[in-house]
């Protein structure tokens, strides 16, 4: 590979759209949504059916909930205590919607079934206020221990379900969010919990179930379980996609409550201006807010006529609030793709399409795929003013890790220094619903892998800024151009990564200091291991720390000498001379590097 092909594809993968712009996953049961955990236990092994009353299991979702809450608050908690909640009775009526007495009566039920154990000895104003309660295993009826985190439940040993945290927001007591749980009736509750448990059972947001197994699970009669499904797909918690359209046979997709986006079929797209999160509105108590793009069913219904209109086309009503349209997603020439605007979902009903999705996915495809204008589009019907946010804008920089696939792994962003001087830097990594910042589950990789493909030199460095000094030097190798290369920080090396180094040269090029040494000395022994060639440079007494420091004070020539004119080239090919003084160059090589390690 030249220095020029290098830059190109530098270029090509500098912006979102250099790799494959919309990265499509299919696994994830909410995504990252806030979670709260609830017990598999509250459906009965036997009868298959969740074997708590409305007020119950109201109040022990509340209880888990404050549970949550405060965990969170006080990360300081100490592990292995008794787990003991303050049951605010005020805080517990404003989740659940329910009276002073309903409360009163969940919280005895929920003791009675040996989910929690009231702490006595309170006089009864007081107790009224906040009862203390100790949270119990209802399998073994002994005391759960705290943890640290939210996932008390796991600590535990019990099995759990989870259910999205965020629809237990603060809620305007006049007009809550739709999707609010506040906002459910105990019946939609009810059936919004099973369907939640058997996405857990079948390890996906999107699962086929019955009406029989769901009225079965709920408890409900036949006509409130209608109700509640069809509240549960207006309230755009879930949609059920099954093309008969009846409740006997369902195809049942959970949806984010905030985005309302399908969670079953996420596309995530790596240009953050086609992403809905990265744009703020107007706060009215000041400053900005995440902009709301969630529309009613009649700025839907304009929106995706004025855009079907644009095209020169139109959309058939149908009697039950849906509109049939020739499919975007594939060559229809008669109409097969339905639209419902209350449900905020289309479907195309095309064997050789199949596409499906929300109102979002729909108005992005009619507008050629941008989604930045069918943003602003959605907000002008809104009357909201937006503004976008990068949300890498206090990077210094962005080192992309691709494999020798051209796949990204994972990402390093360089931050401003901290007050005290010290380097800053986050690491990211894709999962099915975007960046999540931590690369636990990504395998040890070399910052510019995918170039050591065509490398027969390589330079490793403590760092990536060092590693795109040496590579942007276009030194040359012994046939092509040398690449930098690093594993991270000093403390990154993993032995693993020199098996990507076989059959090249490797120059070490470790920072002038103690760290930088023992970074050294880990390459060098697992390039040992390998039987890989070798060499190990330094800058000491050079008055530099690192390669970018050395170069800001010398030449190129003065870096190829160093590390020696018999092993690199300057970039034009030529090979230089040895020094007349070679003692005084020696001077800058470590002694166990003046020799080739094989």
């Amino acid at each position: 590979m030249t220095y020029e092909d290098y830059k190109q594809f530098q270029q090509a993968t500098s912006t979102p759209e250099g790799f494959t712009s919309a990265a499509h996953f299919k696994d994830g049961i909410w995504g990252n949504l806030p979670k709260l955990c609830l017990p598999s236990c509250i459906v009965d092994k036997k009868s298959n059916a969740i074997s708590l009353d409305n007020e119950t299991l109201n109040v022990l979702i509340a209880v888990l909930c404050i549970q949550r809450d405060e965990t969170l608050k006080h990360r300081s908690t100490p592990e292995g205590a008794t787990a003991i909640v303050k049951a605010d009775r005020k805080a517990l009526m404003q989740i659940t919607g329910m009276s002073k007495n309903l409360v009163s009566n969940g919280l005895k039920s929920l003791e009675e079934a040996g989910y929690i154990a009231k702490i006595r000895g309170r006089d009864k104003l007081e107790q009224f206020a906040a009862t203390q309660c100790i949270l119990l295993n209802p399998i073994t009826h002994s005391e759960l221990l705290t943890h640290s985190d939210s996932k008390l439940l796991h600590a535990n040993g019990l099995h759990y379900f989870t259910i999205p945290a965020c629809i237990f927001g603060k809620q305007s007591n006049k007009t809550p969010a739709t999707s609010a749980f506040v906002a459910m009736t105990n019946q939609e509750r009810r059936l919004y919990i099973a369907l939640t448990w058997l996405a857990t059972q079948n390890k996906s947001s999107e699962f086929a179930t019955t009406g029989t197994q769901l009225k079965t699970l709920t408890g409900l009669p036949d006509r409130a379980f209608k109700k509640s499904l069809e509240g549960l797909e207006t309230k755009k918690l879930v949609w059920n996609s099954d093309s008969a359209r009846t409740l006997h046979n369902l195809t049942i997709i959970l949806r984010n409550p905030l985005t309302e986006e399908l969670i079953g079929e996420n596309r995530f797209d790596r240009n953050s201006r086609n992403n809905r999160e990265n744009w703020y509105s107007n706060n009215p108590k000041g400053g900005l807010k995440k902009a709301d793009f969630r529309l009613s069913s009649k700025d839907a219904e304009t929106l995706f006529l004025e855009f079907l209109g644009e095209r020169g086309e139109s959309a058939q009503r149908e009697g039950n609030e849906e509109f049939k349209f020739c499919c975007p997603f594939h060559a229809d020439s008669t109409p097969s793709c339905n639209f419902n605007p209350t449900k905020g979902c289309f479907h195309c009903f095309a064997k050789q399409c199949n596409e499906r999705g929300t109102t979002y996915k729909l108005l992005k495809k009619l507008s050629g795929g941008n989604g930045q204008e069918a943003i602003k589009r959605i907000a002008r019907a809104k009357g909201m003013e937006i503004e976008y946010s990068d949300p890498d804008s206090k990077a210094v920089a962005v080192y992309n890790y691709i494999d020798q696939f051209q796949t990204l792994k994972k990402q390093v962003l360089r931050l401003p220094n901290d007050d005290a001087g010290n380097r800053q830097f986050r690491q990211r990594s894709l999962a099915p619903f975007g960046w999540i910042y931590k690369t636990s589950g990504v395998k040890p990789i070399l910052f510019n892998r995918w170039f050591i493909e065509f490398a027969d030199t390589v330079l490793i460095t403590e760092g990536e800024k060092d590693a795109v000094t040496v590579t942007e030097l276009a030194l040359q190798g012994r046939n092509g151009m040398a690449f930098g290369t690093t594993s991270g920080g000093a403390d990154s090396w993993n032995p693993v990564l020199a098996k990507d180094l076989r059959c090249r040269r490797v120059v070490i090029l470790p920072d002038n200091d103690e760290a930088g040494k023992r970074y050294a000395d880990e390459v060098e022994e697992s390039l040992r291991a390998e039987g890989i060639e070798y060499r190990r440079a330094s800058f000491h007494g050079t008055g530099a720390k690192d390669v970018t420091e050395y170069m800001e004070t010398h030449s190129t020539e003065d870096l190829v000498r160093l590390i020696g004119v018999d092993w690199v080239r300057v970039p034009d090919g030529g090979t230089l001379f040895a020094p007349c003084n070679e003692s005084a160059m020696m001077a800058g090589r470590s002694l166990a590097c003046a020799s080739i390690g094989v």
